[in-house]
């Protein structure tokens, strides 16, 4: 029978940790506006110099998440995520009170880059663990719900604040979360794989209410803990492995269809797209859809489900940066007339783009990182998973300049397209639904896969076998074919991992 969730206190708990992320949206979107206002006001950098303010946060944010990782091993996830906000408050005072000495500038977003390491990390896995199956998805969402929000108040409050007040600005979310995050719980799980019992058990009368039952609770946790892989042997088996795979696929997947290039370098888009609009204000529209489609999504994913809104949101994503490819690639055959009638096209396609992204392949990858991954070693898991996650990011941020410079803006986008047309065959063979189910049944899932010959197919539920009429009339076309691709593509991925 299924416990009464308390749930005022997961919503607490998860807000509360989802601060961080408000933070963390502030310093990754601060660079778009501050870059313009630096600009106006005589801080000048050159080419370089802008791409390695904007990708630096990616250094330190690599770094971070291998850090978070041995921490929330050792310490829980609460703490790395309280120490992230003294980080974040330290790294936005070094810019604002820097007197525009570039160094410090860079310290200042190395560190604020640090803790976005600690909160990527720490955060999804810590409202994953503590939340209950039927909001597990919303919850989880909500985490890339309030960074869009963060991003926004940059967007916004840069409109008409420059760059110093901007990054004091920024301190302000730290603070309350720090002050938020002292009435939080640790994650039971982690108490009871660390052998703190009564710690956990008071944890789950908090989450659940005082007429829950935590000791059956803890018992069914801790037959999940007992499952998982211990020694570094274990760590090779393909039900750690398999996951990781998945994972790390999904962040570069993430990464490489240009988010953060376009999060980052918004206004320059803008500014070279030829558009009458204000560069400024579209960056702001920009910040309004992806709120708007981030809580559409944490409304939606634990109804549609993770696969769905991954596969439909890359749909419209690589449709987006097709179109605005070809937008780029006429413009640059026919430089006034092309622009003036078809003014709107970037606008357009960038808010499809922003608000697909933000619907799926932006929050559900985190969702999907927090529920597959082994809990008994998500610690070093989930590190190396956001470590590669901003290396990726990092990478294609920081070469956006010469990349746009070797292809065109136009070339640029189309290759963003073309890995995400490779995102959805991926994802539709080989990521597993996991709506509704508990952490200890997606577990179970991955176990199944130890022998060599394993495939994808063993992790959806097997369709019944349709009637010979309608096997007669489907055999031949084009989307039984297109079934029986994915399927062999499939098991080569599972032979390969």
């Amino acid at each position: 029978m299924q416990p009464t969730f308390k749930l005022s206190a997961f919503y607490y708990v998860a807000g509360s940790a989802s601060l961080a992320s408000v933070a963390m949206g502030s310093v990754t979107g601060y660079s778009a506006p501050a870059l313009a206002s630096m600009a106006a006001q005589g801080v000048h950098m050159t080419r370089s110099q802008e791409t390695w303010f904007g990708s630096v946060l990616a250094v330190g944010a690599l770094v971070g998440s291998l850090v978070s990782g041995f921490l929330i091993e050792r310490f829980g996830c609460v703490r790395p995520i309280q120490l992230s906000s003294l980080g974040f408050v330290g790294g936005c005072l070094c810019i604002a009170l820097c007197n525009a000495s570039l160094p410090w500038m860079f310290v200042g977003r190395v560190l604020t880059g640090f803790c976005c390491g600690l909160v990527s990390l720490a955060v999804p896995v810590f409202v994953a663990d503590i939340s209950p199956a039927n909001v597990r998805g919303l919850l989880g969402s909500g985490v890339q719900l309030a960074m869009t929000l963060g991003v926004l108040a940059v967007f916004v409050s840069g409109k008409w604040l420059d760059w110093l007040a901007l990054a004091l600005l920024c301190t302000v979310c730290p603070v309350l979360m720090a002050v938020a995050m002292a009435f939080a719980v640790e994650s039971p799980r982690w108490l009871l794989a660390h052998g703190q019992r009564n710690k956990a058990l008071d944890a789950l009368r908090f989450l659940y209410g005082p007429k829950v039952c935590a000791e059956v609770e803890c018992l069914a946790i801790e037959a999940s803990i007992l499952r998982q892989p211990t020694a570094i042997g274990d760590l090779l088996q393909r039900s750690f492995s398999v996951p990781l795979a998945y994972t790390l696929l999904l962040m570069f997947f993430q990464q490489f269809c240009g988010i953060n290039v376009i999060t980052f370098y918004a206004v320059k888009i803008f500014e070279s797209s030829g558009s009458n609009i204000s560069a400024t204000d579209c960056t702001i529209m920009l910040g309004v859809v992806q709120v708007v489609a981030s809580l559409a999504a944490s409304l939606l994913i634990d109804r549609a489900g993770r696969r769905c809104l991954m596969l439909v949101s890359s749909l419209f994503v690589a449709a987006s940066l097709t179109l605005l490819g070809c937008f780029f690639y006429y413009k640059d055959m026919d430089n006034g007339e092309f622009c003036h009638r078809y003014r709107y096209v970037p606008l357009a396609s960038l808010t499809t783009y922003i608000a697909a992204f933000c619907l799926g392949i932006g929050p559900v990858p985190w969702v999907v990182m927090g529920e597959i991954l082994s809990p008994r070693a998500r610690g070093f898991s989930t590190g190396v998973s956001t470590a590669f996650c901003f290396f990726c990011e990092f990478l294609i941020t920081k070469e956006f300049q010469d990349l746009v410079h070797l292809f065109n803006f136009s070339g640029l986008f189309w290759m963003f397209a073309l890995v995400t047309v490779l995102q959805v065959i991926f994802i539709y063979t080989c990521i597993p639904e996991t709506k509704g189910k508990s952490l200890e049944d997606i577990s179970q899932i991955f176990e199944s896969l130890q022998e060599i010959g394993s495939s994808s197919t063993q992790l959806h539920p097997v369709p019944t076998k349709p009637s010979p009429r309608a096997s007669k009339g489907r055999e031949g076309s084009w989307s039984a074919k297109v079934m029986r691709a994915c399927t062999y593509i499939s098991v080569v991925i599972q032979r390969l991992i």
